[in-house]
């Protein structure tokens, strides 16, 4: 589905669990465009000056109101933060205010949510506060997803942190859980991003 936007120049801009559903025959929806953005006419579909989007999923560059460098890597970044969440049962950032969550999106890096180290490369790399580090278009993070499924993937380029360098705060969950889980919210990422 974002493909599918990105490819017609359509950001989205609040990609959050709220707005995906899986239907009946398994096919995933994305939702509610109310705070697209074209780039085609260079105009928001909404005011494109003030800060849009939930807070948790929102990248660095549309969280502190930086409107010119919104593109389809924001949606990309919210979507790594949707798939953080499916894999780590949290949000990447939390805080007591809206304030509290800004500031780390702006300054820290997630924790790993501990699954695999390709799978976590692949959580951070979608997540980069640089744009240039992240996945560049829906189709080559949805190829990653399907590449760590297949377990073809064992690495994915980093970004500016390995998640070696980072100390997961999960405990060890049984490999069978975590397959499990990682399946199930992968799958969803893979055929939302693909769907069209």
């Amino acid at each position: 589905a974002l493909r599918f936007a990105h490819e017609r120049r359509i950001i989205h801009r609040d990609v959050k669990p709220a707005n995906i559903l899986i239907d009946r025959q398994g096919r995933v929806r994305i939702l509610d465009f109310g705070l697209a953005k074209s780039l085609a006419d260079g105009k928001g579909l909404t005011g494109s000056s003030v800060m849009v989007g939930t807070p948790y999923y929102m990248s660095p560059e549309q969280a502190f109101a930086a409107p010119e460098e919104v593109d389809a890597r924001t949606d990309l970044y919210s979507l790594g933060a949707v798939l953080y969440e499916m894999l780590a049962g949290r949000p990447p950032f939390e805080g007591g205010t809206v304030l509290a969550i800004l500031r780390k999106i702006e300054e820290e890096e997630p924790p790993p949510p501990g699954v695999s180290p390709a799978v976590d490369a692949l959580v951070q790399k979608a997540m980069a506060k640089d744009r240039e580090r992240r996945f560049q278009t829906a189709a080559e993070m949805a190829d990653a997803i399907k590449a760590c499924l297949s377990g073809a993937l064992t690495e994915v380029a980093p970004t500016s942190r390995t998640s070696a360098e980072v100390v997961s705060p999960f405990r060890v969950r049984p490999r069978w859980a975590v397959r499990g889980a990682w399946g199930a919210g992968a799958a969803a990422v893979a055929a939302l991003l693909l769907w069209a």
